[in-house]
C-alpha cells in the first residue's frame, strides 16, 4: 500500500463520501475508487460497502483505519526526524489559524519567510477555540489563536488588538443599544470579551439583526449602513474612509483588548522546520 492510501482511508472514514474525500485530498473521484479497489485486491478483503445510504466500513476496513492513524504519524515522525538529524530546515510545515488571522496577518508572515525555498506549507483554518488542541495532538505544527489559551503548549504573544465599534453613520457609544448589530462567527473567548464589555456598559442584550460567517461579509453589510459591527484591530476596515470607528472602553477607562498568540509544543520545537519558523516569527515578525 502507498502512503496516500492511508490518507484515503482516514478521510473516507471521516467523510463517508468519495466526493468529499477527493476534494480534501485534491484528487479525483475515479482515483479514490481505483485506489480502494487496489487496496482490496492487495489485501484480499473488502474494505467498504457501498449503498444508497452511503459508505460503510467493514470490520477489516475499520481495523485499517485504526492502523492508518498510527502509520501516518510514523511516516510524519520519520520524515521530521530525518530533517532533525540533518539539522536541515526543510519539509512541510502545517499551520493552523482562524479566518481573520489568515486574512489579515498570515500573508505578511509568509511573504517575509519566503526566502526559505525548501519549505512548503499546509494551512488549516479553524476557530481559535480549536487551534490549541490541534497543536497538542500534532495535527498542526504551529498555530495562531486569539484570546485565552489553555493546555500544555508553548505560547508567545503575537499581537494585541483593540475592540472597535464600526459604522457607516456617525454614531455615539450611548446609542448602541438602540441600533442593530451585524455579528459574525468568532471563538468563544472573543465572544465572551464582547459580551462582558457590553453587559457592563449597557446591561441589556445586544440587538443582533444578522449573524454571518466572516468579518468580510459583516463589514460589507456595515458599509451599506444597515447596522454597526464590532471588530478587534483595524485591518478589516482601515482602508474605507467612509466608515467611522470608536474604541470600546472598559470599566477601568482603558480600551478592550484581545491578545493573539503563536502556539507550538516543546516536542515540535525540536524539529528544525518548526524551530526555524517559530524563531522567525518571534524574533523578526512579532508585533507584540
Amino acid at each position: 500500500m502507498k502512503d496516500f492510501d492511508w490518507q484515503i482511508l482516514t478521510e473516507l472514514y471521516n467523510t463517508r463520501s468519495i466526493t468529499k474525500t477527493a476534494e480534501r485530498l485534491f484528487t479525483s473521484q475515479p482515483n479514490i475508487t481505483k485506489r480502494l479497489k487496489c487496496m482490496e485486491s492487495e489485501l484480499g478483503v473488502q474494505i467498504v460497502l457501498r449503498s444508497q445510504k452511503g459508505i460503510t466500513f467493514t470490520h477489516q476496513g475499520e481495523y485499517l483505519v485504526e492502523r492508518a492513524a498510527e502509520i501516518l504519524r510514523l511516516i510524519k515522525d520519520t520524515k521530521e526526524k530525518i530533517h532533525e538529524i540533518a539539522n536541515i530546515s526543510a519539509g512541510t510545515l502545517k499551520l493552523g489559524a482562524p479566518n481573520s488571522f489568515v486574512r489579515n496577518e498570515l500573508p505578511s508572515i509568509l511573504q517575509h519567510y519566503r526566502e526559505r525555498p525548501q519549505i512548503t506549507f499546509q494551512l488549516i483554518t479553524r476557530l481559535s477555540d480549536d487551534i490549541p488542541a490541534l497543536v497538542e495532538s500534532g495535527d498542526i505544527d504551529v498555530g495562531f489563536a486569539h484570546g485565552d489559551i489553555d493546555g500544555v503548549i508553548v505560547k508567545h504573544r503575537y499581537t494585541s488588538e483593540l475592540l472597535n465599534i464600526v459604522s457607516h453613520n456617525n454614531i455615539t457609544v450611548d446609542e448602541l443599544p438602540n441600533l442593530t448589530q451585524i455579528d459574525f462567527t468568532r471563538s468563544r473567548s472573543t465572544q465572551n470579551l464582547i459580551k462582558t464589555w457590553w453587559q457592563w456598559r449597557f446591561g441589556v442584550p445586544r440587538n443582533v439583526a444578522l449573524k454571518v460567517n466572516t468579518g468580510d461579509i459583516c463589514l460589507e453589510i456595515v458599509r451599506e449602513g444597515i447596522g454597526f459591527g464590532l471588530f478587534f484591530g483595524t485591518s478589516y476596515f482601515n482602508r474605507y474612509d467612509e466608515l467611522n470607528s470608536t474604541l470600546a472602553i472598559d470599566r477601568n477607562g482603558i480600551p478592550v483588548k484581545r491578545d493573539t498568540w503563536i502556539l507550538y509544543t516543546k516536542r515540535g520545537s525540536k524539529i528544525a522546520v518548526v524551530r526555524d519558523f517559530v524563531n522567525f516569527v518571534v524574533n523578526e515578525h512579532l508585533k507584540a
